[in-house]
């Protein structure tokens, strides 16, 4: 454009420096800050990748400890389809023992010959499924006599009227959160199909006093012992037991080798 005005060289030189030159400059560093953005904007997931590096070598070292005492004759590659989701999801779940401890004992059944063939793939999404306070209902309800305990559901009805409505689903003795957050893990371990709740009373009732005297049990008891608006509690007993599937993923994600 300055080229098509008749102006002496040396005004055109002066044009460009005063005026084009500078936002020339401006525009060059817009355009050498970029890459820097872009390497600002990727800074979390280099990060996440290098850690999940680090979560890599502690899997590895899980599972040494987990197959020091097992054969090495018998450890052999795991399938691809058990091993890298829960290589993945373990990456996430590093700061959880809960977790971690189903995750690597998870691997290392897939790694050794003798229990390889029982680990599902399924495993892993159930996992994934889980909370860390899923995780320590389940190891309790596993590690009770014959994996299974009483639960009571609370009932509230109108005094002389059979109807009814469901106030609290699983009341039972454990003590691990609040009775939500233990009532919200049985409900998810049952939707994951690891226990049973079912409708069914145990002769015993020592499985049942011992939820008698949880402090839940006698708050709500008290409670309604003056028969709010005319309404009453009814405690139904009720129990809660493993399923196959249950004991399979207990036996394989729970248990050292």
């Amino acid at each position: 454009m300055l080229d098509d005005l008749k102006i002496p060289n040396e005004t055109k030189n002066q044009v460009y420096n005063d005026l084009f030159q500078p936002a020339a400059s401006e525009t060059g560093k817009i355009l050498s800050r970029i890459p820097q953005l872009i390497n600002a904007a990727f800074l979390p997931l280099d990060c996440w990748i290098a850690e999940r590096q680090n979560h890599l070598e502690k899997t590895k070292q899980l599972l040494a400890e987990n197959l020091k005492d097992a054969d090495p004759d018998k450890i052999v590659p795991p399938e691809p389809y058990v091993a890298v989701p829960a290589i993945q999801a373990l990456s996430y779940s590093m700061n959880s023992d809960e977790l971690r401890t189903l995750y690597a004992n998870l691997l290392a059944k897939s790694i050794y010959l003798d229990t390889k063939e029982s680990v599902h793939p399924a495993f892993t999404e159930i996992i994934k499924n889980l909370s860390p306070l899923d995780c320590k209902v389940l190891k309790y309800i596993m590690e009770s006599p014959y994996q299974e305990i009483g639960c009571y559901e609370f009932r509230v009805g109108a005094i002389g009227e059979s109807s009814y409505h469901v106030s609290f689903p699983y009341v039972t003795e454990m003590t691990l959160g609040t009775a939500e957050e233990i009532a919200t893990s049985i409900e998810n371990l049952s939707r994951n199909n690891l226990i049973f709740p079912k409708d069914f009373c145990y002769r015993d009732d020592n499985k049942y006093s011992i939820i008698r005297d949880t402090p839940f049990f006698k708050d709500i008891s008290a409670y309604f012992s003056a028969n709010p608006e005319g309404n009453e509690l009814r405690p139904y007993k009720m129990s809660i037991q493993s399923t196959s599937l249950g004991k399979t993923f207990y036996d394989i994600c729970a248990t050292p080798l």
